[in-house]
Parts: structure tokens; sequence; C-alpha cells
């Protein structure tokens, strides 16, 4: 009976001593189990095409509002700003490329602002560089029109502000170019250095993430494969247009020296035809803001189609042949060879793979023969080949909707498969324990 007890107590003294000794045990550091969800892909792939959006965008400078004198006036402000933001957000989302052939389009007007203002800019002891170039294309030069406002509306064409600038110099309009040096340009914007070292970051880790699991010979998803194409395009968007100024809220306003009229008016609009092209103006997608046509008292559009580009000669008339479309057949083009990168790719069924290669292929070669097209319309339109040159619009209009549903059927694809993926595809690689955001 003693020995029975006996036992019962050192066996419930030992295992006593043995929770005491498990609870002072610590550990110094637990990884992370060698997993990812389906949730921590959609997150990640998410957040770097939001990051990637944003870094897409060069906003013009807002037009400015009357000083608010209710609270419901200041929602309005807020609202319409706010909505015209998400406007070309969800632009962006959906067809980026034409983001990227408007920023090359006025990448080029810049530099060629920068060439024909190098001899007056040095006349005047003034700076012009490709900085101020695009802040003059942004609307950051308002000119202040006295008692002529027929003037402001009759010059709201979609020449650059960089070129009416250089055009109102020439005619004497301004005796001099504004004074402003490149560091108080970039000093006038809002974006902040740590939302570039956070869209620098997650850019970085996303990237090194697809090399490490390429060279793994794990699979990615195809929603990665899109993710990527938004890096590229962002990557190439930020390399040479690191110095167009964003962010922008405020413009310089710049008064005209001497009224614009008679002779003077005559030479100014000479000069503008013949540095900017013929007067014009087109919106793309719908008009937008509060004022639907630019005139000089205010910034120009995001959507506005600018006239400044090279000449190609039809029936001895001059046409216009934009650089953002060469832009937009450029970046059209990578879009689909990055999203050519799924070939091989698992997908739920064997017809989503075949319209996954088809719409991808669609979409790279669609616009390399874009340019091809527009040549045979100069050569077509208004001539011997009218039946040809009707026929050939008809089918660009065609191509046009096929690019649409092409473009539509991957975006549902590649949220469709992110619920079929392999089980490889949830392995972590060392890339994935790098700080990001998921």
């Amino acid at each position: 009976m003693h020995f029975n007890r006996g036992v019962s107590i050192s066996h419930l003294g030992a295992r006593q001593a043995a929770t005491s000794s498990q609870q002072n045990i610590t550990s110094s550091f637990i990884k992370s189990p060698n997993t990812r969800g389906t949730l921590d892909i959609l997150f990640s792939s998410l957040f770097t095409t939001l990051i990637c959006v944003w870094a897409l965008q060069h906003l013009n400078i807002p037009p400015p509002f009357p000083q608010a004198t209710s609270w419901r006036q200041t929602v309005y402000h807020f609202s319409a700003r706010l909505l015209n933001q998400i406007k070309f957000l969800i632009l962006t989302l959906i067809c980026p490329e034409i983001w990227i052939g408007k920023a090359f389009q006025d990448f080029m007007v810049a530099r060629r602002s920068c060439r024909d203002m190098r001899n007056l800019a040095k006349a005047d002891g003034v700076a012009w560089t490709m900085t101020h170039a695009c802040f003059a294309n942004l609307g950051g030069f308002k000119f202040k029109v006295k008692g002529e406002p027929w003037l402001a509306d009759m010059l709201g064409a979609t020449s650059s502000r960089s070129t009416i600038s250089l055009a109102m110099r020439e005619c004497g309009a301004i005796d001099r170019l504004p004074q402003l040096s490149a560091a108080q340009i970039h000093g006038m914007s809002n974006t902040s250095a740590l939302g570039k070292t956070v869209a620098c970051v997650q850019i970085s880790w996303f990237m090194l993430q697809i090399i490490t699991r390429v060279a793994k010979h794990l699979p990615i998803s195809q929603l990665e494969v899109a993710t990527l194409a938004f890096v590229i395009c962002s990557i190439l968007m930020y390399l040479p247009f690191s110095s167009i100024p964003r962010g922008i809220t405020a413009s310089v306003e710049v008064n005209l020296d001497c009224p614009i009229h008679g002779e003077r008016l005559h030479h100014f609009a000479s000069d503008l035809l013949k540095l900017g092209g013929y007067s014009g103006f087109a919106l793309h997608f719908w008009p937008g803001g509060i004022h639907q046509r630019p005139n000089l008292m205010f910034p120009p559009p995001n959507d506005i189609v600018r006239d400044d580009g090279p000449r190609i000669t039809k029936h001895n008339e001059v046409q216009q042949y934009c650089y953002g479309k060469i832009g937009l057949a450029l970046a059209g083009t990578l879009f689909g060879v990055v999203h050519c990168l799924a070939w091989s790719l698992d997908f739920p069924t064997p017809a989503e793979r075949i319209v996954w290669r088809t719409s991808s292929l669609f979409i790279s070669l669609a616009f390399v023969s874009w340019p091809m097209s527009f040549i045979l319309f100069l050569k077509l339109a208004d001539g011997p080949g009218r039946k040809t040159f009707v026929v050939l619009w008809v089918l660009t209009l065609i191509s046009n909707v096929v690019y649409a549903l092409a473009r539509a059927a991957l975006l549902v694809l590649v949220l469709r498969c992110l619920f079929y993926l392999p089980v490889e595809a949830f392995v972590l690689t060392w890339a994935d324990e790098i700080p990001h955001f998921s």
C-alpha cells in the first residue's frame, strides 16, 4: 500500500519536473513554413501592380479650382480630383501601353524643345533642360493674356507648351524665358522619397523572386507573369523619364509683355504652325475635367493628343506621325511578348492554354503591324486605291476589337488560373525571406 503510494508520488514528481523543464526552454529564431498560399501570391502581385501603375502615371498639373466657400465645394473639388486620378488608374491597369506611348511622345517633344530652345536660353541667360521642357508640357507655365481672352481659347491647340513658349519668345510676346532652376521644379513635386524607395524595393524584390524561381525550375503563376509585364513597363518608363517631374499641383504664371495682335499675331501663328504642326484638338476616350477645351490659361488634359511629331508627306500635304503611336506600338508588343513567357505553364484545360497563347501572340503582333497599316493609309487615302483603303480601315477596326477581346481573355485567365496552380508553385525560395509587401 505504501509502496504503491510512493511510486505514484515519484511519478508525479517526475512529470512535474519535466513540465517545468519544458517551460524553461526558449527558441531564439523560428523560420516561417517553406510554403506560400494563394493569397500570398495574389496580394504580393496586386501590390506590385499598383506600385507599377503609380510609377507609370505622370499626370499633368490639375486645373485650378475657385476658392471654396462652403464644405460642399470643398468636397466637390476633392471628389473631382480623386475621380480624375481613379479614371487614369483604371486606364493604366487596362492598357498600360497607352500611357507609355504618351510618355514616349512627351519625352521626344521635350527633347526637341531642348534643342530648339538652346540658343534662346543662352541669349536670355537662363537654363532650359529636359526638366524645364517636361515641366512646361505638364502645364507648368501658365500664360496670362491681358485684354484678349479670345486669344487664350484660340491657342488651345494640341501643340506642346514648350513649343508655344518658343513661339512666344520668337515673336516677342515675352522678353525672356522664365527663370526657374531644375532644382526648384523638382522641389515643387509632392512625391516623397519614401514612396519612391518603397516602389524600388518592391519591384526589385519581385524581379529577384521571379529570377530565383526560374533558376530553381519552380513554376510561377500566370498572375505573376502579368505582373512582370507591368514591372518591365514601369522600369522602361522610369529609366529614360526620370527627369519628368511628378506630383506637381501648381503652375508658374507668365505675363505677356506685350499684346499679341496684328503682325505679331501673324508671326506667332506662323511660328507655332512651323514648330508644332497643324492646329487641332482630340481627346482619347472621353473629355475629362472641368474644361472641355484646353487653352493657355489652364494646364492641358492628360489624354490630349499632341501634334508635335515628325512629318510624312502624302499627296503634297503635311500629315502627322505622332511619337505616341510609335511608343504605343513598341509598348504593346513588349506587353504581349512578356505574356508569351507563360507559354508552357499549366492551365486548367487545354482550351484555356490555346486561348492564352493565341491572345498573347495577337497582342505581340498587332502593334508590330500598326506602323505598316498607317503608311498604307497615307498612300491609299484619296488615291487610286480607295476601295483598298476602305477594306484596310475595316480590317483595322476589327483588329482593334479583337485586341480588346484578347486583353479581356488574358485578364480572366490570370484570375482563373490562380486557383489551379501546381503544388510546386507554392514552394518558397530564399528570395521570399526578404522583407516585402504582400
